[in-house]
């Protein structure tokens, strides 16, 4: 789901968003400051801020760097394997075999994001279908009539 921000402009990176806030409001940086040391345009830096647009890899590790946080927490979040949040406290996540790994994650994005529009589009269908197939085949109820 892609929300609108208040000038209609979609938010597709809200969680994202959230863990710039965050970083941004621990370190006391502004959207000012971000763009200023980024050399990046101010509304560049408040789209990141707002969700509008994910940096490419070389601000994406500016940033994280700027905000003194991990470059692979700050775009996809503490995930398996990793410390994570619970009630204000760090605990140990045990890695999930049928969850991909942070590499793993962070290879397809790297690839997926080369592709051209129509490429991606069909890339998503066909591991939507994947997923939907494995699923079935897990549940024991295949279907082959696709």
């Amino acid at each position: 789901m892609v929300e609108q921000s208040e000038k209609g402009l979609p938010v597709r990176y809200p969680e994202f968003a959230k863990r710039v806030q965050e970083a941004m409001e621990s370190q006391k940086l502004t959207v000012r400051k971000v763009q200023a040391r980024l050399k990046i345009t101010y509304e560049m830096a408040r789209r990141y801020t707002l969700g509008q647009a994910m940096p490419r890899q070389p601000k994406l590790e500016a940033l994280a760097k700027l905000l003194h946080v991990d470059p692979v927490v700050l775009q996809f979040g503490e995930t398996a394997g990793t410390s994570q949040r619970s009630s204000g406290k760090l605990r140990k996540v045990e890695p999930d075999e049928d969850k991909p790994t942070i590499e793993e994650a962070m290879h397809f994005f790297a690839v997926f994001e080369k592709l051209n529009r129509l490429d991606r589009a069909d890339t998503m269908s066909f591991m939507e279908n994947l997923v939907s197939l494995s699923t079935a085949a897990k549940a024991g109820t295949t279907n082959h009539s696709k």
